[in-house]
């Protein structure tokens, strides 16, 4: 039976999977013009998504402050891919815009907020009676 955990890294792994797809068969559709920033998105979601959900342990799943570290990280990790997709179309438009800079720092900001609530769960939770 396949725990939270598992389900949530097949899912960056889809998204990723997805993106990947959508990088590839964009230049066809776009006659031929593509930036490298739809390709940034895979790793950006596959590399550490899928491999985080992955190694964790299934007892932090059901820690109360679980809830708000996914939200976060995945709401972080949305703001990244955003701003990534938003500089892909705009390199494509031959433009340039301030704001995506933006999406970034913030993206980069809520998921090490993220983060650090997982760091703070692991190192309040009980390890060793959990695993």
């Amino acid at each position: 039976m396949m725990n939270s955990l598992q389900k949530t890294s097949i899912v960056y792994a889809g998204f990723a999977l997805f993106s990947l797809v959508v990088a590839f068969v964009y230049p066809i559709f776009g006659h031929g013009v593509f930036s490298g920033y739809f390709f940034v998105v895979c790793p950006v979601l596959s590399f550490p998504g899928a491999f985080l959900f992955a190694c964790l342990s299934p007892w932090i799943a059901n820690m109360k402050r679980y809830r708000l570290f996914l939200n976060t990280y995945n709401f972080g990790v949305a703001t990244v891919v955003c701003g990534l997709l938003a500089k892909g179309v705009v390199d494509i438009a031959g433009g340039v815009s301030d704001i995506i800079v933006w999406f970034f720092c913030l993206g980069a900001l809520i998921t090490a907020f993220g983060v650090g609530v997982l760091v703070s769960i692991i190192r309040t939770g009980d390890v060793a009676r959990h695993m």
